[in-house]
């Protein structure tokens, strides 16, 4: 999930705290939730669910990291616009697995 700092990689003079600050909130939000998912939901229902309570962290992340890219070279924008929607799409897998994990039995 955190290849998202892909795109602020191309503008390396860029400060990372505010991508950094953001990028804790929003995966602070979504591994808080993950156990919470409920049995009666796949976990695709609730890896998007908690995509769904997530989605103002979601949203400072992507702005955080949009104000990035817009200071790179017009060149490279297309590029980590693309590394920035396969960084959430991945994300949303990891949380699919994690709630695979969290119902997995536990080994005694």
């Amino acid at each position: 999930m955190f290849s998202l700092f892909l795109a602020a990689a191309l503008v390396q003079s860029a400060p990372a705290n505010p991508i950094q600050a953001a990028a804790q909130a929003f995966g602070g939000c979504l591994q808080g939730k993950v156990a919470s998912v409920p049995a009666s939901l796949t976990p695709e229902a609730g890896a998007d669910d908690i995509m769904k309570q997530c989605e103002a962290q979601r949203a400072s992340l992507e702005q955080a990291i949009e104000g990035v890219i817009a200071s790179a070279p017009p060149e490279t924008q297309a590029m980590a616009r693309e590394q920035l929607k396969a960084g959430m799409a991945q994300g949303r897998q990891g949380l699919i697995d994690g709630i695979k994990a969290s119902r997995e039995p536990k080994a005694k």
